[in-house]
C-alpha cells in the first residue's frame, strides 16, 4: 500500500503540469485581486471619513450678504454709538482656521471659509480632498452665534450680528484681519 502511495505522489506532478502551467497567472491574478480588495477598503474609509467630517462642518455655516447702503448706515451707528469690547484685535482665531484650511487670512477668506459648502468627495483628486477636509474640521470645531444667518461682507470689511446688542466686526488692515466686538447696552458687557 505505501508503494502505490509513493508511486502516485510521484506521478503527481507529471500529470498536473497543465495545472501548474497556469499557476503563474493564478497566483498574480490573486495577489491583483487581494491588493485592490485593499485599496478599495481603504479608499471606501477615506469616503467615509471625508463625509463624516462634511456632515459636521454643517457648511455654509452662513449666507453670503453684501454691505448694502442700510449695513453701511448700521455699521456708522455701531463705530459711533456702540462700545468696543477688544478694539483693534488681530484675531488669531480666524488667522489659524483659514491657514488650517488653505485659505488666505483676510475678510474675502474668512467669507470663503464661512460661506462655501464643502464640495463632495472628489474620487480622483486627493490634494483637494484633503484641503476640503480641513476645512471641515475646521469648521465643525467653530462655535459661531449670528441672528440673522449671514456673513455681511463689502470691500475689506465685515460683520456679523451675534446678537441684538453685540456685532463681531472684520477689517483687512497692512498687518493682517483685525475684529472688534461692538457691544450696545450693559446686556453686551455682561454677556
Amino acid at each position: 500500500m505505501w508503494v502505490e502511495w509513493i508511486a502516485l505522489a510521484r506521478n503527481f506532478p507529471q500529470g498536473a503540469t497543465g495545472t501548474m502551467k497556469s499557476s503563474p497567472t493564478f497566483v498574480i491574478a490573486t495577489v491583483s485581486m487581494v491588493a485592490l480588495t485593499v485599496a478599495a477598503i481603504d479608499y471606501f474609509r477615506a469616503f467615509n471619513s471625508y463625509n463624516d467630517y462634511r456632515d459636521a462642518a454643517n457648511a455654509p455655516v452662513m449666507d453670503l450678504a453684501p454691505i448694502t447702503g442700510k449695513e453701511q448706515r448700521f455699521l456708522k451707528e455701531v463705530k459711533e454709538a456702540w462700545t468696543p469690547l477688544n478694539p483693534d484685535q488681530d484675531y488669531y482665531g480666524w488667522i489659524h482656521s483659514c491657514e488650517i484650511a488653505g485659505i488666505e487670512p483676510t475678510v474675502d477668506g474668512l467669507a470663503r471659509l464661512l460661506t462655501t459648502e464643502i464640495t463632495p468627495f472628489a474620487y480622483w483628486d486627493e490634494e483637494q480632498n484633503l484641503r476640503e477636509v480641513s476645512r471641515a474640521a475646521t469648521l465643525s470645531q467653530m462655535e459661531i452665534e449670528t441672528i440673522d444667518g449671514k456673513l455681511h461682507v463689502g470691500e475689506g470689511i465685515a460683520f456679523i450680528r451675534a446678537r441684538d446688542n453685540l456685532i463681531e466686526y472684520y477689517e483687512d488692515t497692512s498687518e493682517g484681519i483685525f475684529f472688534t466686538f461692538y457691544g450696545r447696552g450693559k446686556r453686551a458687557h455682561d454677556e
